[in-house]
């Protein structure tokens, strides 16, 4: 990138966990960046870095910090991870599919893949919260927005849509009519980080009264009709939601890993055949179930 890597990194206080997830995150791009061949332009990823730090500290032309204390700016940073694991190995195994602009698009479409819960600057009622299952659909208007601005085209910004559609606990992939194979398995990619690297974070249990705040707040904001046309299913406390996580992720979530292309299975170890991400997260469905309410 132009901008030095310390001077990135020095943008956080490594000793917040912002800060950590934000120098882990900088460590995966920069090596997705530095093994893939010309064609990603490191000068728009830094870009888009700085402006959407700004986009969630309220420092963004038109938009108020981000309140969203579940999908903040550490939510964001939590999928890089997992999401330059599967990029990298996607572009190994499918190199004639795959393009570094694919994946460059991709790296973007991780940080805007949230920017829906953030509010206008005219925008006084309740909190981003209430944007929760319409998000996507925000997020995409801001990238179509925000892209042009730093010279990206119209297929980008369809690329950058398709891969934000395959985000959301239903994203109905299979009506996506995806413009190149690198844009689905990239997007699956996106859909898949989304997954695993909030439930695989060893702070998830003690944040999932943060995210039944985020959807109590989204069940007053919408018109029961439209939670059930959406197939929103309604907890009624956190104890309920944390309750059901387990069956949650076993009935839905395993199922939407599959759905999309079970790319998660690249992230197995070769020897063990053990996925890191799951073994976390069959830890944290394992303590909640252990928990006595």
């Amino acid at each position: 990138m132009s901008q030095s890597k310390g001077t990135l990194f020095n943008k956080h206080s490594a000793n917040s966990l912002e800060g950590q997830l934000f120098e882990e995150a900088l460590k995966w791009i920069y090596r997705v960046t530095g093994e893939l061949p010309s064609g990603i332009s490191t000068d728009r990823i830094e870009q888009v870095i700085q402006d959407i730090q700004n986009l969630f500290n309220g420092k963004f032309p038109g938009y108020l910090a981000c309140d969203t204390r579940y999908h903040s700016f550490e939510h964001t940073l939590l999928l890089f991870p997992s999401f330059c694991q599967l990029a990298l190995a996607l572009f190994r195994k499918y190199p004639e599919a795959l393009k570094p602009r694919d994946i460059e698009l991709g790296l973007i479409a991780v940080f805007l893949h949230d920017t829906g819960y953030i509010r206008n600057v005219d925008d006084h009622s309740g909190s981003g919260a209430k944007y929760t299952f319409r998000h996507i659909d925000r997020s995409i208007n801001f990238a179509y927005g925000y892209l042009p601005t730093i010279v990206y085209q119209e297929q980008d910004l369809v690329r950058v849509e398709q891969m934000i559609s395959c985000t959301g606990v239903r994203p109905h992939v299979e009506n996506i009519n995806f413009l190149s194979e690198g844009c689905r398995l990239l997007g699956y990619a996106l859909g898949t980080a989304d997954i695993l690297g909030q439930m695989s974070d060893q702070h998830y249990i003690e944040t999932l009264p943060l995210l039944f705040l985020e959807f109590k707040e989204a069940y007053n904001y919408e018109e029961p009709e439209s939670l059930a046309e959406m197939e929103i299913q309604r907890f009624t406390s956190e104890k309920e939601l944390i309750q059901n996580t387990p069956t949650f992720f076993n009935n839905l979530i395993h199922k939407r890993l599959e759905d999309m292309g079970g790319v998660y299975h690249l992230l197995e170890d070769p020897q063990t055949g053990q996925n890191p991400y799951l073994e976390k997260i069959k830890e944290n469905m394992n303590t909640i179930s252990s928990i006595h309410f």
